[in-house]
């Protein structure tokens, strides 16, 4: 897979664009329509006059931190960041938040995390920033307009740093998801071809021989590794989706699940039990994680289940701890989970089994956020009780969007 170079890369970057439907929407919870901008109008000509002054004093502020000095130093053109920063300035008081600006700003944010620059450093630029900024208006605005010219200049500033840190948090998604599939990519060749070569042994005719002994660990280790790749995949495809929410039954995904999981049942005549409710089986979701949610919930129970006693138990009602949620708890006969290890049972590559992927329960849990919902284990006398939350519909306001974006 060609690498693309540093020069190809940062200008990929600059190019790179902000997600103006969500900015929008900041921008109304901030209140910084039209009409609060006008507020900042009569007084932006001589805020600009302060640009130079403010990069300077950014500039010697960061001078004085040993992570940042370097930067400042090593500049491939002499005061180019006090110039970025004057502009940036200057545009803050002009160009009413415009297309054009909340991009560069969000290229910023991008760029900060192709620099390798850390996140305190940014937001610790924003303070110094509003304290400069408000220092600037109360010596420039009258008292009975400065209340209202300090709100605003609080509310754009916090929309600034909104917009960088959603760049940074996007852009470090975006590197560790292609960190991951390009794992999962380098790994699927050699896979092929010891899986294929430890299955020719296999084939071999004749007494069982030392060569076939190792080659069925390495047939096993083989699986186990494409299991892996198949479940990071999943993963990062769930990571990178972007929900489209719809009304979903519960019962017909659950269905649907059990009869996919149907040859790992532990006997032919086993069946779960059901007790899905009927007057609340609608839920808000996306089918693309609803159904890898309960496939990997369900197949869990079905692995740690106690096979001589085998129990399955799907049971659903309204949430009473959380009110327009849709409860659906998943019980199993067998041990018990250790309440201690829990938690890291959720988390990528750790397995209590030997050709365990670690990665069964992540992307359960991924999978539900994405929806808006969570998914829970607590241990029972018994065995392990899952429990899922999913929005009931109407229960979630218009900002559910953002999952999506």
């Amino acid at each position: 897979m060609p690498q693309p170079n540093a020069e190809s890369e940062r200008t990929r970057l600059l190019e790179s664009t902000a997600p103006l439907e969500r900015m929008a929407y900041f921008r109304s919870e901030l209140q910084l329509q039209d009409e609060a901008m006008a507020v900042l109008a009569p007084y932006s000509e001589v805020f600009v006059t302060y640009a130079k002054d403010y990069a300077d004093q950014l500039y010697a502020k960061f001078d004085r931190f040993a992570q940042t000095q370097l930067m400042l130093h090593m500049e491939s053109s002499p005061g180019r960041l006090r110039r970025s920063w004057e502009y940036w300035f200057r545009a803050l008081w002009t160009s009413g938040l415009d297309e054009r600006f909340i991009n560069m700003v969000w290229r910023s944010g991008v760029l900060h995390v192709a620099l390798g620059i850390d996140q305190r450093f940014i937001d610790l630029a924003y303070g110094y920033t509003r304290r400069y900024c408000r220092d600037m208006a109360e010596r420039e605005v009258p008292i009975p307009e400065l209340r209202k010219v300090l709100r605003t200049v609080d509310a754009l500033l916090d929309f600034c740093m909104l917009l960088a840190t959603d760049a940074f948090i996007s852009s470090t998604q975006r590197c560790d998801t292609e960190v991951m599939m390009g794992v999962a990519h380098q790994l699927r060749n050699p896979l092929t071809v010891i899986g294929g070569n430890a299955m020719r042994i296999r084939r071999t005719k004749g007494p069982c021989t030392d060569a076939q002994e190792h080659s069925e660990a390495i047939f096993e280790e083989a699986v186990r590794l494409e299991r892996l790749v198949k479940a990071v995949g999943t993963y990062v495809d769930i990571l990178n989706l972007k929900p489209e929410f719809e009304i979903c039954s519960v019962p017909q995904l659950v269905l649907e699940t059990l009869q996919i999981l149907r040859p790992e049942y532990p006997s032919p005549d086993f069946e779960p039990e059901l007790a899905l409710a009927e007057n609340n089986a609608l839920v808000r979701g996306d089918e693309r994680c609803l159904r890898p949610l309960f496939l990997q919930t369900l197949r869990n129970c079905l692995e740690a289940m106690d096979k001589a006693n085998p129990r399955l138990r799907i049971a659903s009602r309204p949430s009473t701890a959380t009110p327009g949620f849709l409860q659906i708890e998943i019980e199993n006969s067998g041990p018990s989970p250790d309440p201690d290890m829990i938690e890291a049972l959720f988390e990528p590559f750790y397995s209590t089994r030997p050709l365990g992927t670690g990665f069964g329960l992540p992307i359960a849990r991924l999978a539900a956020k994405k929806c808006m919902g969570s998914v829970t284990l607590t241990a029972t006398p018994h065995g392990g009780r899952y429990t899922i939350l999913l929005a009931l519909p109407g229960a979630a306001g218009e900002s559910v969007f953002f999952a999506g974006e």
